[in-house]
């Protein structure tokens, strides 16, 4: 006969550390075992520390905010935010669909919701995104961190969100090439009131002074100018392109360097322009096949151009790795990808 088994399970049981911080030993990098105290960064602030900050900064300005995650306040850096604006605050557990319903619902009551879930995860209500979002145009911010490749795993790789999210109408999708970037491009989606994806990595920021930007709603930016190719790149990689451009300029190439920021709307006209003069080449966390580099064919595709060529993720499962043993494995070191340009 039907027999129902209730068992109540404890995070961590029998280790301490664990039992005391189930949260964090979730899913965390190197630690010492025996006194699990965590091998922690430099110091630099992560982009999911500085979402949390911004978040907090958009909430004092705003009394309209409101701020939702699907059991994952600390992993998204809104631990602070949780305890600072209590009222304005909800965890909806591991109900990633709830929490984008649930956002459409407060927006239409006059709120401004923003939700911050791993990239892998918002594939899990790309139904609420687009019937309950984006069909009434909603202004709900979906911040999505771990965005490309994480040291999760297969399960938790976020490269395939874009591939999800781009074709959706009147949906844009940004990404901030640092920290600062991501908190103006929080206050730019707040400014837009419309659906808003920010995607970002789990990784460390840049570690300058931020300052608020007057960055124009779809335009790119052009971080360096060169005449002989144009690197485009999105997000962190923007860091990769300087990288490969000084490895470029010691063989006597010189090369602009795009910050992309924006892959819908996407800056179609300067791609065009640059086309026109120089090969392009784009760089990205995602899949080639579906991000930017689908975007710049689809661009280019009827237009006159000099050669383009992609870097980023190809059809297939990444498999589990620390972030730099994975981009090693597959080419997308600045060196080897400097190489593959000349």
């Amino acid at each position: 006969q039907p027999t129902l088994i209730h068992v109540l399970t404890e995070k961590g049981r029998g280790y301490e550390p664990a039992e005391s911080a189930p949260e964090k030993f979730h899913g965390l990098g190197s630690f010492d075992p025996d006194t699990g105290s965590v091998n922690e960064n430099s110091g630099a602030i992560t982009f999911s520390q500085a979402f949390g900050n911004s978040l907090c900064e958009l909430a004092e300005k705003h009394d309209d905010v409101v701020a939702i995650t699907a059991a994952m306040c600390s992993g998204t850096g809104m631990s602070e935010y949780a305890e600072r604006f209590k009222d304005r605050f909800y965890d909806v557990g591991i109900a990633e669909e709830h929490a984008v319903v649930f956002a459409a619902g407060l927006a239409v009551e006059g709120y401004r919701p923003v939700i911050a879930m791993y990239s892998t995860f918002l594939q899990r209500a790309l139904d609420y995104v687009f019937h309950d979002v984006c069909l009434q145009n909603l202004p709900v911010i979906i911040c999505t961190d771990r965005a490309g490749i994480v040291g999760d795993g297969p399960t938790h790789h976020g490269i395939n969100d874009v591939a999800f999210l781009k074709t959706i109408p009147g949906l844009s999708i940004l990404a901030p090439a640092d920290e600062c970037e991501l908190r103006n491009m929080l206050f730019a989606a707040y400014a837009k009131n419309a659906p808003v994806i920010i995607r970002y990595p789990r990784a460390t920021g840049s570690g300058k002074q931020c300052k608020n930007s007057d960055m124009k709603w779809g335009e790119a930016e052009v971080i360096q100018k060169g005449k002989d190719l144009s690197i485009w790149a999105v997000g962190k990689e923007v860091e990769t392109a300087i990288e490969v451009a000084k490895i470029l300029k010691k063989r006597k190439i010189n090369a602009t360097v795009v910050n992309t920021r924006f892959l819908k709307p996407f800056d179609s006209k300067l791609l065009i322009k640059h086309a026109e003069q120089m090969p392009i080449y784009t760089i990205e966390d995602c899949q080639i096949s579906a991000g930017l580099g689908s975007i710049a064919d689809s661009v280019l595709i009827n237009t006159k151009h000099n050669g383009v060529k992609h870097f980023g993720w190809g059809d297939e499962i990444i498999p589990h790795g620390t972030i730099s043993g994975i981009r090693k494995k597959y080419n997308m070191t600045p060196e080897k990808i400097a190489e593959r340009m000349i």
